[in-house]
């Protein structure tokens, strides 16, 4: 997934730092949702070589669960 994901919770969205280039928007919602539904995953992208930026938001259905992955992986490594 990345080098160490660092999700910080905003309500139900989670921003996630520390992605590698070759992780992708499935990848993410696999990895998050073990924690609970997951709505939307953005995963920004530079806008010439179209890769990854290194950081993502992804947003919950339930604020619990975003809390819950944030407080879980916040640091870890992957």
């Amino acid at each position: 997934m990345g080098r160490s994901p660092s999700p910080t919770l905003e309500e139900n969205k989670a921003f996630v730092r520390g992605l590698t280039e070759d992780v992708d928007e499935s990848m993410i919602t696999s990895y998050f949702s073990k924690y609970g539904r997951v709505t939307e995953v953005y995963l920004a992208r530079d806008f010439e070589t179209k890769l990854p930026r290194g950081f993502a938001f992804v947003t919950f259905e339930n604020s619990k669960d975003c809390e819950n992955a944030c407080k879980t992986l916040n640091g870890k490594v992957n």
